[in-house]
């Protein structure tokens, strides 16, 4: 992003990046706690205002909090740290086969780790699309003893449909769910917008889209007008910030 390209008004909060907007990327800035911080609270819409939506936990426009957001968020996807002890520890212990929640807890590597804590971070990798869960077939009442985890890359869709929701139970209920949703449809505006579609195809897609991957967790019929609604909060509320930073234009 040409420093010469920033509007005015957005100088007070990125005047102490200038060497990195030149030097850096997009995805690189949004690991740097500071500017991030600074970015989302800039551009937050009023919590007042988001009461009534039907995502209320879960639309893009819901208020996190950024120290909420994992570190390897990163331009809408996951990625993997490695250097990190705790999951470089998780992925030692199921190098060698699948393990259960006890035998990840009693892996060299990770005994120093609270169990809660193993078991927190393979359901944010679950949800990161890192891990999946095989259900176990007898249950021993304390939870996580009996699933075992593996390496997979499922989609999105697969993560929401299958591995997060049966009936009305969030099966990993953890600030990564709120944070994955909000990655999806940030996603799905800006493939839509990257389509060239105008305002009646953005919604019959976008309706389409949520209706067909999120019947479980919505529990709504999004209607065109439902849609129609939500996209044009979507281009009020962060729309200018995209086309500030040069993600998209205005045609």
């Amino acid at each position: 992003i040409p420093f010469e390209r920033v509007p005015s008004q957005y100088l007070d909060f990125i005047a102490g990046f200038k060497d990195d907007i030149e030097r850096e990327t997009w995805a690189s800035l949004l690991r740097n706690d500071d500017f991030r911080t600074d970015l989302y609270s800039s551009v937050m819409p009023e919590r007042q205002r988001l009461e009534d939506s039907p995502l209320w936990d879960m639309a893009f426009t819901t208020i996190i909090p950024v120290r909420d957001l994992p570190r390897e968020l990163e331009c809408g996807s996951r990625v993997l740290s490695s250097g990190d002890d705790l999951i470089s520890g998780m992925i030692a212990a199921c190098e060698a086969g699948d393990k259960n929640l006890r035998e990840m807890c009693n892996h060299p590597a990770l005994q120093r780790f609270p169990r809660r804590l193993i078991l927190e971070t393979a359901q944010l990798l679950e949800l990161s699309g890192h891990f999946a869960m095989m259900p176990a077939p007898v249950a021993t009442g304390r939870p996580g003893d009996d699933r075992k985890w593996q390496f997979s890359l499922p989609g999105f869709r697969q993560l929401v449909r299958e591995r997060l929701y049966d009936g009305d139970i969030i099966y990993a209920p953890c600030p990564a769910l709120r944070t994955a949703l909000m990655i999806g449809q940030m996603e799905a505006v800006a493939l839509l917008a990257c389509s060239g579609n105008n305002q009646d195809e953005a919604v019959a897609q976008f309706s389409k889209m949520l209706n067909e991957d999120f019947p479980e967790l919505l529990r709504f019929e999004a209607d065109a007008d439902w849609a129609s609604n939500y996209l044009a909060d979507f281009r009020q509320n962060w729309g200018r910030l995209f086309v500030k930073l040069g993600t998209l234009c205005e045609a």
